[in-house]
């Protein structure tokens, strides 16, 4: 089906400002009314959910729950990107909105929920049975599918940049030597992602200063395709005690035995906090790093907390 090709190939972008990029012109406003609309849809999820104990509904909602929040998310990075500056940024080129693909995606999100309400609609006639809960499993997916393809909307209605090469996934036989600085750990949510941290450096600019650098992450340890990981990166000395963290999300989908790189990712620089000083004057020879998982969400829709 053209909307399952189209679900395929969604990723959600890290929205975030660009230092080398022209002020952005989206109204904060309008981004602040789309918040509210999906707020009120992870509202009437958080509400649809609370309806059930267990079971393949109840699943499906939860999906929909992680996918909601981190649109939610991107639209609250846009307009702090807006305001003031985003903490954690990712180096992009700022492009035009794309209105043809805004409107492609605008007919298919009312086509899928022009079929939900017609199936909420036969979901009323039925007290219960197999037949009920066949049509709600076919409604908690199409809702799915519908928030996913509002992260797609978002990116082209706002100009968000997904760059091509970040997230490029390396063969085995093309990735460097595993980094010797990762830190040993005995802790499951520890091992899943390994970080081998490159190329870090301190930009200054006329209106703020950003500490950049690159991340390689080995997926050995993963048991099965990712669409969406969230965590904390940790750098530490190399005794392993925690100097810098930042709360990483991997947007990109990770597989397996595979490895995806992520050029530009940093923050913005502190020069009064103690943390932020540690990591422009360090060496990465003098550091060692960690990824601690906080939440998966799975190609195939199953999802795992840690």
């Amino acid at each position: 089906m053209k909307i399952f090709t189209v679900v395929a190939t969604l990723l959600v972008a890290l929205i975030s400002t660009a230092s080398f990029a022209s002020k952005s012109t989206t109204s904060v406003e309008s981004l602040r009314v789309e918040q509210s609309q999906i707020n009120e849809s992870i509202n009437q999820a958080e509400g649809e959910d609370s309806k059930f104990s267990g079971g393949l509904i109840k699943a499906l909602i939860g999906v929909r729950l992680e996918l909601l929040k981190i649109n939610s998310a991107l639209v609250q990075q846009r307009i702090n990107a807006i305001e003031s500056g985003a903490k954690i940024k990712v180096k992009l080129y700022e492009v035009k909105p794309d209105p043809e693909r805004v409107r492609n995606l605008q007919y298919e999100m009312d086509s899928i929920k022009s079929e939900i309400r017609a199936k909420e609609e036969e979901i009323a006639k039925y007290r219960g049975g197999l037949i009920k809960v066949t049509l709600m499993s076919s409604v908690a997916t199409m809702n799915n599918t519908l928030a996913m393809l509002q992260t797609e909307h978002l990116k082209a209605k706002y100009g968000i940049y997904w760059m091509p090469d970040t997230g490029k996934k390396l063969t085995n036989t093309s990735l460097p030597p595993p980094s010797k600085k990762v830190a040993k750990t005995d802790r499951a949510d520890e091992r899943i992602l390994v970080p081998t941290i490159t190329n870090k450096r301190y930009d200054k600019y006329k209106y703020d200063e950003n500490i950049w650098f690159d991340i390689t992450w080995n997926t050995d340890n993963l048991k099965k395709k990712t669409r969406a990981v969230k965590g904390t990166l940790i750098f530490a000395d190399l005794f392993g005690e925690p100097k810098f963290m930042i709360n990483k999300t991997i947007n990109d989908p990770l597989s397996p035995k595979n490895y995806l790189k992520e050029d530009g990712i940093g923050f913005e620089y502190n020069q009064f906090k103690d943390s932020h000083k540690w990591m422009r004057s360090s060496d990465l020879k003098d550091m060692t790093f960690q990824f601690k998982v906080k939440s998966i969400i799975y190609a195939d829709g199953a999802t795992e907390q840690f």
